[in-house]
């Protein structure tokens, strides 16, 4: 009995040992060494790899005066929710800056300050560039942001960067287990709608045992991996809108901001970017959000042709572009698609 009892506790004991070996090893591979709830670090997943905070009228924002170590990169959050290009200043307002809005491949996700293409940009061209860019926005968010900083701020250029998820993110009242703001057709003119936007729900009470397994790195890369849905909460997405209105929006929002940029005497560079894992409909989606543009003035840089174009010649370079995991772009790849923008900012 006891040679029983003994084998049963070795046995528990090294499933344990096992468990915490693979979590250090997960955690040093990541390179995230915090203590938090990666489930619902504030309410919700989507704090765990963003410093975020609640905006009534986008639904999130990047939390201002923020300095934090994400996935081994340095995300440092300035006043007004502007990402640091590197360094510490934080912009007065004065000037004629760039302005760059989009999504998490405007902000940067998985690369530190000075290695997004906004910062590297500023870098290429020596002229001031605003990251105004916000993980998981949509066209519509992105629109709401560029907006705002214009009622405040005069800038020379505006560049809207978005993905070909962000068309469908217009469909959604909520995205990435958040609420959003979103946009309606109604007798053809655009109308806000879910605004103010509603607070993130309280944490659900859970078992101390759960608790514990949502302060596991390894346990929330499986549970996303296995049950993201459930895992992640039952609004992950609530869509709004189908697709066709959903696309009807977006163009009408890139209509808008024709007529704002031009209001305020900024000029229009509209920049498509791709992850590596888009297909033919993407595509499609894409060329006719863009045939929606009329002002002659507005530039277009779609980067599929390049991007596809390197495919073919290296191979090796153009999966040094993006990360293997998360699919979003690498130093390298946000470098690429600073020289890309740099000819049309020469050619104004």
């Amino acid at each position: 009995m006891r040679g029983k009892l003994v084998n049963v506790t070795l046995l528990i004991g090294s499933v344990i040992f096992s468990l915490l070996a693979i979590e250090i090893g997960l955690r040093a591979y990541k390179g995230e060494w915090r203590y938090i709830n990666f489930r619902f670090p504030e309410g919700n997943w989507f704090e765990a790899n963003h410093p975020v905070s609640y905006d009534a009228e986008l639904g999130w924002a990047p939390k201002p005066d923020v300095r934090a170590s994400i996935l081994g990169t340095t995300v440092t959050i300035l006043e007004g929710g502007i990402r640091s290009n590197g360094r510490e200043k934080v912009w007065d307002g004065t000037g004629d800056p760039i302005l760059a809005v989009g999504d998490s491949y405007t902000f940067g996700d998985q690369v530190s300050d000075w290695e997004t293409w906004p910062a590297q940009l500023e870098e290429l061209t020596g002229r001031k560039v605003i990251n105004a860019g916000v993980f998981g926005y949509g066209i519509d968010q992105a629109f709401l942001r560029a907006q705002r900083l214009l009622s405040r701020y005069r800038f020379s250029t505006v560049i809207l960067s978005f993905i070909p998820d962000d068309i469908r993110r217009c469909q959604m009242s909520a995205n990435y287990g958040r609420a959003k703001s979103y946009f309606d057709l109604r007798d053809g003119r655009l109308t806000l709608e879910n605004v103010p936007v509603p607070l993130p729900p309280p944490l659900p009470r859970e078992n101390v045992l759960l608790v514990s397994g949502e302060h596991s790195l390894l346990v929330h890369t499986v549970m996303k991996r296995l049950f993201l849905k459930w895992w992640l909460g039952p609004a992950w997405e609530i869509q709004a809108h189908e697709k066709e209105k959903g696309n009807k929006i977006a163009c009408g929002l890139l209509h808008e901001l024709e007529a704002l940029t031009r209001s305020r005497g900024s000029e229009l560079i509209v920049l498509v970017e791709h992850g590596n894992w888009e297909g033919a409909t993407d595509s499609t989606a894409v060329k006719n959000v863009l045939s929606c543009l009329s002002d002659p003035a507005t530039r277009v840089l779609d980067l599929e042709p390049a991007l596809s174009e390197l495919k073919a010649k290296d191979r090796s370079r153009y999966d040094r572009l993006y990360h293997s995991s998360g699919g979003h772009m690498t130093a390298e790849g946000n470098q690429f698609v600073a020289q890309e923008i740099f000819p049309i900012l020469t050619e104004r």
